[in-house]
C-alpha cells in the first residue's frame, strides 16, 4: 500500500495522476484530424510549413492566418517540418506541451505552497474532459493556456520583466487572451490605491505592463500593411450583441467551467475553503482568488459577445483549478488533501472517460473520427473512387489527402460534392455531425437505399445509394 506519510514517498505521487493521463491519451495520438483541425488549422500548418515558418503577417495568405498572430503556427510548422505527413508526430506537439503545462503547474504550486496541494492541481487539471481532448488536437489552446498560467503567476509574484515577455507571447498566440493582459495591468493600477503597495511602485513596471499590448498592436500595424485591413473580416462579423446570445454564451461558459463534468464539486469544495478560512481567520491568498475573478469574468463577457467555442475556456479552466489549489494548500498542509484530491479527480475522470459526445471539447471526438475512417475505408475497398459522392462538409475532409488520417492510400476520390447535391450523385454519405438538414435526411432515408452503418458508442456513420442514380447510369 502505498504510505503517503513516507518522505521518501511523497514527492513522487504526482507521477501517479501524470502517468494515468499519458496511458489514456497515447491511442489517441493516431486520430485523425477532427473538425476545425481538418478544415482550417491543419491546412494552416501545412501552408506555413510549406512557405517556411514565419512569425509575420503576410507569410501565408489571410485564408489560412484568419488574422491570427502566428506564434502557435510557427512553432508547430517548425516541428511538422521535422517530420511531414504524420499525424502522430504532429500530435505530439501539442501533447508536449499539455505535459509540460501539468509540471509547470506542479512547480509553482509546490514551490509557492505545499507538495499536496501541487499534487492535487497537477491531478485535478489533468482529468478535466476539456484538458483531455485538447491535449492532443492540433489548436493553440493547449499552448495559449500554458503562457496564461505562467504570466498570472509571474504578475502574482510581481515579476514584471519576465511577465512582460511571457504576456507578449501569450497575446501572440491567442488575440483574444489581450483582455487577461488588460485586466492584470487594471489590477497592477488598483494596487496602487493601498499604501502598503504604493510605495513599491516603479513606472518601469508600468511599461512591462503595456509592452503585450505593443507586441500586438505591432502585429495589427504590419498585418494591415500587408492586407489592408486590421483584423479577419469573416471573424469580426462573428460579433453579436443580442442579449439572449449574450446571456446563453455567457451561461454556458459558467456552466463549462464551474459545473459541469463533476466540476461542480470543485467549485462547491471551493466557496466552502473560502467560507472555512474567513471564519478561522486564516491567511490564504485572497489576492489570487481576486487576480483569478477580475480576469476571468471580463474575458467570458468578452467570449459572450465574439465567436464561441468551448475549447476557448480551456484557459480559464486551468486557472480555476490552479487557484483552488493554491488556496486548498495554504487554508491545509494536511495529508487529508490526498483524500480529497482522489474524491475530486476521480469523480472528474469518471465524466471525461463515460460522457462522450460529438464536439472536439471531450473525448468523443474519438469515437466519430473512427467512424469517418470506417466511412472513407469502405469506399477505398468497394473502390469507389470514380463515383460520384455527395457528403456533408465534415466528413468531405476526410476523403481528402492521406495526411488527414483517414485515407490509406493517396488515390483521389475525383467526384466528391457538396450534400446539396445528393439527387446528381450516385452514392450519399454522412454522419450525425449537424449540417444537414432533416428534411433533406428524411428524403434520402425514404428515397436511397442504405448500404452501410457504422456504429461506435454514440457515433454513427451511413451511406446511401441513390436508386434513382443508379437505373439511369447503369
Amino acid at each position: 500500500m502505498l504510505n503517503l506519510k513516507n518522505k521518501k514517498v511523497e514527492p513522487y505521487v504526482f507521477l501517479i495522476p501524470l502517468i494515468i493521463f499519458i496511458l489514456i491519451k497515447i491511442p489517441h495520438l493516431s486520430i485523425p484530424y477532427f473538425w476545425d483541425e481538418a478544415w482550417s488549422y491543419f491546412p494552416s500548418i501545412k501552408a506555413m510549413a510549406d512557405h517556411g515558418p514565419s512569425l509575420l503577417p503576410g507569410s501565408i495568405p489571410m485564408g489560412d492566418s484568419k488574422g491570427h498572430p502566428q506564434l502557435f503556427l510557427f512553432m508547430i510548422s517548425s516541428w511538422m517540418n521535422i517530420y511531414p505527413g504524420s499525424v502522430t508526430f504532429l500530435r505530439i506537439f501539442n501533447f508536449t506541451l499539455s505535459l509540460i503545462l501539468l509540471l509547470v503547474a506542479y512547480l509553482f504550486l509546490k514551490k509557492d505552497v505545499s507538495l499536496p496541494a501541487a499534487t492535487t492541481g497537477i491531478s485535478l487539471i489533468s482529468v478535466q474532459s476539456l484538458f483531455f481532448a485538447q491535449s492532443t488536437m492540433i489548436f493553440p489552446e493547449i499552448l495559449a493556456s500554458l503562457l496564461l498560467l505562467i504570466s498570472v503567476f509571474l504578475f502574482y509574484k510581481g515579476q514584471y520583466a519576465w511577465y512582460a515577455l511571457l504576456a507578449s507571447l501569450m497575446v501572440l498566440t491567442k488575440e483574444t487572451f489581450l483582455i487577461f493582459a488588460f485586466t492584470l495591468g487594471i489590477n497592477y493600477v488598483i494596487s496602487l490605491f493601498k499604501r502598503e503597495k504604493r510605495q513599491f511602485f516603479k513606472p518601469l513596471h508600468l511599461l512591462f505592463l503595456l509592452i503585450p499590448a505593443f507586441a500586438y498592436g505591432a502585429h495589427l500595424l504590419i498585418h494591415y500593411f500587408e492586407f489592408k485591413t486590421f483584423l479577419y473580416n469573416e471573424h469580426t462579423s462573428y460579433i453579436d450583441f443580442r442579449w439572449d446570445q449574450i446571456q446563453s454564451k455567457f451561461l454556458a461558459s459558467l456552466d463549462t467551467i464551474f459545473v459541469s463534468r463533476g466540476r461542480i464539486l470543485i467549485t462547491i469544495s471551493f466557496l466552502l475553503l473560502l467560507i472555512i478560512s474567513m471564519i478561522r481567520k486564516v491567511k490564504v491568498s485572497y489576492r489570487f482568488f481576486w487576480i483569478f475573478i477580475t480576469i476571468v469574468i471580463p474575458y467570458l463577457a468578452f467570449s459572450a459577445i465574439n465567436s464561441f467555442a468551448f475549447r476557448y475556456l480551456l484557459a480559464p479552466m486551468v486557472l480555476f483549478i490552479f487557484t483552488f489549489a493554491y488556496i486548498l494548500g495554504e487554508l491545509t498542509k494536511s495529508r487529508i488533501l490526498y483524500i480529497l484530491t482522489l474524491l475530486l479527480s476521480g469523480t472528474c475522470l469518471y465524466y471525461s472517460l463515460t460522457i462522450r459526445k460529438t464536439d472536439d471539447h471531450s473525448l468523443g471526438y474519438i469515437e466519430v473520427a473512427k467512424v469517418q475512417k470506417k466511412l472513407v475505408g469502405y469506399c477505398e475497398k468497394h473502390n469507389l473512387y470514380d463515383e460520384p459522392i455527395a457528403t456533408n462538409f465534415l466528413v468531405s475532409y476526410a476523403f481528402k489527402g492521406s495526411e488527414y488520417g483517414y485515407r490509406s492510400t493517396n488515390k483521389e476520390f475525383k467526384h466528391m460534392m457538396p450534400w446539396a447535391k445528393f439527387e446528381e450523385c450516385k452514392y450519399f454519405i454522412y454522419d450525425l455531425t449537424p449540417d444537414v438538414p432533416n428534411d433533406v435526411l428524411v428524403k434520402i432515408q425514404n428515397e436511397f437505399k442504405l448500404v452501410q452503418t457504422f456504429e461506435d458508442k454514440h457515433a454513427r456513420g451511413f451511406i446511401y445509394e441513390n436508386k434513382a442514380y443508379s437505373k439511369t447510369h447503369q
